[in-house]
């Protein structure tokens, strides 16, 4: 195996910064917002006992897993608005993870670099990194399967 290049060195010392960046920016402000509508009926179905949760997501669109998710997630840290946003914050911080490793794959350094920089800090990527929803599961879910 080669050892690394002057530039490919740089290029993972950024990619980290960013994923530690990328991380500290979707873990900080969890309580600046409220929970709005959709994040309230997410909530809702949550707190449900778990075979009425099941009924409910019968007729559902969305993915259960995320559901399922959020009603065990608040049976051990509660319903508060950090400890449910804490959740899609922490899969949305192994996404970068995992975005990180595919990209080191399919790119070369300065390409990595510059994809990892815009994953990390594009502001609709962050507004949804925390949302109490099923993005963030989706989200590493679909790097998952790329990987």
């Amino acid at each position: 195996m080669n050892p690394p290049t002057p530039s490919s060195r740089a290029a993972q010392v950024a990619v980290a910064s960013a994923i530690v960046a990328g991380c500290a920016l979707r873990l900080s402000g969890l309580e600046v917002h409220s929970l709005w509508f959709d994040e309230g009926h997410t909530t809702f179905l949550a707190s449900l006992p778990q075979g009425e949760l099941l009924q409910q997501l019968h007729g559902d669109r969305h993915p259960p897993l995320s559901f399922l998710a959020f009603h065990a997630w608040s049976a051990l840290f509660g319903n508060s608005d950090v400890a449910l946003r804490m959740l899609p914050a922490l899969l949305s911080c192994i996404s970068l993870g995992l975005f990180a490793w595919l990209s080191s794959k399919w790119l070369e350094p300065g390409a990595k670099t510059c994809a990892h920089g815009l994953y990390s800090f594009a502001p609709f990527h962050l507004a949804h990194a925390t949302e109490v929803r099923m993005y963030a599961f989706v989200e590493v879910g679909a790097l998952l399967a790329l990987c």
